[in-house]
């Protein structure tokens, strides 16, 4: 069975580790960083607070607090560019608050996660399939991809 090396590897696609992999894709987009990362996220979509999401819930934090911003506010994957990018930016600006929804916060995680280059190999989804520890190799431990039927392990 083919191993693939990676410095780091993300298990599960929550909003720490999409924001990791949104702030390593831009330091290597940059020339900041040659770290490789693969991200693990058994959904085809970013699922968060899915029991919190009826209609008009306001996020508790404001729109500035979002994956990138405060780490790096001229991103691309910030929160203003991606109503920029959806043609909802003046909408957002000529509302009564600086909090968005949780269903709009919601969206904007899958955009950023759809942004992420696949050629990077920095986001893989295994739909439906945990991502488990197999075994340790080199006292490394190794995680499965099942889609792929293959093995990623740490450098």
């Amino acid at each position: 069975m083919h191993i693939v090396a990676f410095d780091l590897i993300g298990i599960g696609v929550g909003p720490a580790n999409l924001s990791l992999a949104a702030l390593l894709t831009t330091a290597r987009e940059r020339g900041l960083t040659t770290l490789s990362s693969i991200f693990l996220e058994r959904n085809p979509e970013i699922f968060w607070h899915t029991e919190q999401m009826f209609p008009g819930t306001l996020m508790q934090t404001e729109f500035y607090r979002d994956l990138v911003t405060p780490v790096d506010p001229t991103n691309r994957f910030s929160f203003l560019n991606y109503l920029r990018r959806s043609g909802r930016l003046d909408q957002f600006f000529c509302s009564s608050t600086i909090y968005p929804t949780r269903v709009e916060f919601q969206a904007y995680f899958n955009w950023v996660a759809k942004q992420i280059p696949d050629g990077d190999a920095n986001f893989v989804t295994a739909p439906g399939r945990n991502a488990c520890i197999l075994n340790a190799i080199d006292g490394k431990e190794v995680y499965g991809i099942d889609d792929q039927d293959r093995l990623v392990a740490l450098r």
